[in-house]
């Protein structure tokens, strides 16, 4: 589905709106459309539904029809970028699906009664906790921890979570209906053993069960039934079955049935990663706390029984954070060195406050002001937690970034979990750690061994409709250009698409940073790499500093010590053994468009130049025609639009060989038929990211590098075009 598509379309709501200033985003079932007149009913397939509406209260269950336009999820074609398609195939999702709003859709079918009654609670009671609570990450928190409503997190905060492994907080998990559960079943256990009736038996018990099903089934349904609380909802409750039933004494038992059931009745869930993850982390505490337990007689005094259960529980929680590494490693390229702390020190103070949140949101809107004073007090005790987890976060070593595996990282593992699950005798534990620390060792030199010397190099990355190259440099030195970016959309290219790219090639550390101009599709993916890679100069050109788009990324890269280099034209200097030329902008940059005061760069190593001009029109061309000499690349500027790359100006730089980058069936239609036709009338040998995907050259002469790319080698060194 390459093209757009608009269809008249029923579709059935699967989860409650996520909704932006701009717009909501629910996932939903494609029931059936309309072909020729016709309607067609179809096997429900999942649809990730986007409305352009601030604010929505559509209900799970609901079923609507409506125009909706649909596209195919693309994948940014590098070598180690988020796969997008994947990750929706692994929640059941096959194509995205938008619509202006659904004010004039028709409801089809409501949802079932007891699905409208809690949807109506879920949404009063969170209309009444904003009345009460200030904007701010305490009341986002709060959103996130009680309903499961994560459209407030900041990237801030959530960086913060991230740093310190504390992501599944502020999601809906088996933490949540585990402590929940008790929190019901204990009283009424409690109270009905009272009875002497009931509790012989094991009445009161199952009784108790029963009663404490009831709230944990109507939370979640107002959390909404999403894969992940069905997942969490069904193993909670097995794990608390387990638990309370001659199985407690085997529970990797409990935990294989449990893993059994889902995949029988879903087997897609195995490629699920939060699945994946839910299970491992359960299955890799049952069997540390099973390799790590100590025979022989419990300590005496209630002081080394605390210490020896809090020594055991960090034990647990270390290791378990480095059973999940290749996890961590492969989808969020970040593995935090505090979460064991951090996980002792908050999850506590976030598993009390669900409860009291949760009875003080369903009380508070009684009438009284003593729900918004315990909701305040609450929203403070939060405050200082989280200003606790900022300051622990700010450490620089909270967390490492990983870069995606090689084999001798995959054989470091493997020794890893020897070591923690066969620590007697101690010589396994001794060979197992010794082995793990080689290979990575080993792991880091093959990658710092693979960055390029001795010849100029450069990457353009796919980054959809945006740009983003990397430069590097004869001496080992790398410079980034421009970041990419979605104007409106949450998609993160820096963290997603670069950084991945940027580790694998071993590339730790940035000794520049270059943003051709601040508009959205070059800039926004900089933040991510400005703030976990800071750069040793940020450069810029004449006109940027000041401007509205780039305040920001500028106030980012003070804080983080970054020194801004203002360029001009005819500035000139050597880096990293190449030679730099600044060609544009001028020094006065008024009265000049973005585009056209976009940075422009000459960097040439031996007999091989680069032509780097961002998003510069044909009036600043013609402004640099009088500069022009031969060139071996032109990157082709704006992506290919009709407005730059005149005719003129190809005859003056002469390039052998151009590069384009430009989003797969971009609403622009760039790059323009009429550049590619100029190009391909003077024999320029063109290659496009939204066609052949990432592509790179190295120092303008064919390289080891994958198959894909050896034409562009090949027209590089000469030997073709």
């Amino acid at each position: 589905m390459a093209e757009k598509r608009t269809v008249h379309s029923v579709f059935r709501i699967r989860d409650y709106p996520r909704c932006s200033d701009r717009h909501c985003a629910s996932a939903a079932d494609l029931l059936g459309w309309e072909d020729g007149g016709r309607f067609r009913a179809l096997e429900p397939a999942g649809i990730s539904l986007r409305v352009w509406q601030p604010a929505a209260d559509w209900v799970p269950g609901e079923i609507y029809v409506a125009d909706l336009k649909y596209s195919a999820p693309r994948r940014f074609k590098n070598s180690h970028s988020f796969d997008y398609p994947r990750y929706l195939r692994r929640q059941g999702i096959a194509a995205l699906a938008s619509a202006r709003d659904l004010s004039s859709a028709e409801l089809l079918v409501p949802a079932p009664a007891w699905q409208v009654a809690a949807a109506r609670f879920r949404f009063e009671r969170l209309a009444w906790l904003r009345s009460v609570l200030p904007p701010g990450a305490g009341r986002a928190i709060l959103e996130a921890l009680l309903f499961g409503e994560e459209s407030g997190i900041e990237e801030p905060v959530a960086e913060v979570f991230r740093r310190l492994g504390l992501t599944h907080v502020l999601v809906v998990s088996g933490l949540h209906f585990v402590f929940l559960s008790f929190c019901f079943y204990w009283p009424l256990s409690w109270v009905l053993s009272v009875s002497p009736r009931l509790s012989d038996g094991g009445g009161a018990k199952v009784l108790a069960l029963g009663l404490a099903a009831l709230p944990i089934f109507f939370y979640a349904t107002m959390v909404g039934f999403s894969p992940s609380v069905l997942r969490s909802l069904a193993g909670s409750a097995l794990l608390f079955l387990a638990a309370l039933t001659g199985w407690r004494r085997s529970f990797l038992s409990a935990l294989l049935l449990a893993l059994v059931i889902f995949l029988l009745a879903r087997p897609s869930l195995l490629f699920s990663v939060s699945f994946q993850l839910s299970f491992a982390s359960v299955a890799a505490l049952g069997l540390m706390a099973k390799a790590w337990s100590k025979e022989g007689p419990a300590p005496a005094g209630f002081g080394r029984k605390l210490g020896r259960r809090l020594a055991g529980a960090l034990g647990s929680a270390i290791g378990v954070n480095l059973a999940l590494a290749p996890w961590l490693a492969g989808q969020f390229h970040e593995f935090s060195l505090l979460a064991p702390v951090a996980n002792l020190l908050f999850v506590p103070f976030y598993t009390a406050a669900l409860p009291l949140g949760l009875a003080v949101a369903s009380l508070g809107g009684l009438g009284s002001g003593v729900g918004a004073s315990a909701l305040l007090a609450l929203h403070r005790g939060i405050g200082w937690i989280f200003f606790a987890m900022e300051k622990l976060a700010a450490w620089p070593l909270a967390s490492l970034l990983v870069a995606p595996w090689s084999l001798p990282e995959w054989l470091a593992y493997l020794f890893l979990l020897l070591a923690l699950f066969r620590p007697r005798p101690w010589r396994s534990l001794v060979f197992g750690s010794a082995a793990c620390l080689l290979f990575l060792g080993l792991g880091e030199a093959q990658r710092a061994k693979a960055v390029p010397r001795g010849e100029l190099g450069l990457t353009m990355f796919d980054v959809g409709q945006g740009e983003s190259l990397l430069i590097e440099l004869p001496e080992g030195q790398a410079l980034l250009l421009d970041g990419g970016g979605f104007p409106g959309s949450d998609f993160d290219v820096g963290r997603n698409v670069l950084m991945p790219e940027l580790l694998a090639r071993g590339r730790r550390r940035l000794e520049a940073l270059a943003l051709s101009h601040p508009d959205a599709d070059h800039a926004k993916g900089l933040r991510y790499i400005v703030d976990r890679l800071p750069p040793g100069e940020f450069w810029i050109g004449a006109g940027t500093e000041g401007h509205a788009g780039f305040a920001a990324l500028r106030e980012l890269a003070r804080s983080r010590g970054v020194a801004l280099r203002v360029l001009s034209q005819g500035q000139r200097w050597k880096f990293g053994g190449a030679d730099f030329e600044v060609l544009w902008p001028p020094l006065d940059p008024a009265g000049r468009s973005d585009n056209n005061l976009s940075l422009v760069l000459r960097v040439c190593h031996s007999e091989a130049c680069l032509l780097l001009t961002g998003d510069i029109e044909a009036e600043a061309e013609a402004s640099l025609n009088r500069l022009a000499r031969e060139t071996a690349l032109l990157k082709v500027a704006h992506h290919g639009s009709k407005t730059s790359t005149t005719p003129e100006f190809l005859t003056a730089w002469r390039p052998k060989l151009a590069l384009i980058s430009a989003g797969e069936s971009n609403r622009y239609r760039l790059p323009h038929r009429q550049v590619l036709e100029e190009l391909e009338r003077r024999g320029i040998a063109v290659f496009r990211t939204d066609r052949d995907g990432e592509l790179r050259v190295r120092g303008l002469k064919v390289s080891p590098i994958p198959s894909r790319w050896s034409a562009i080698l090949r027209a590089a060194s000469g030997s073709g075009s």
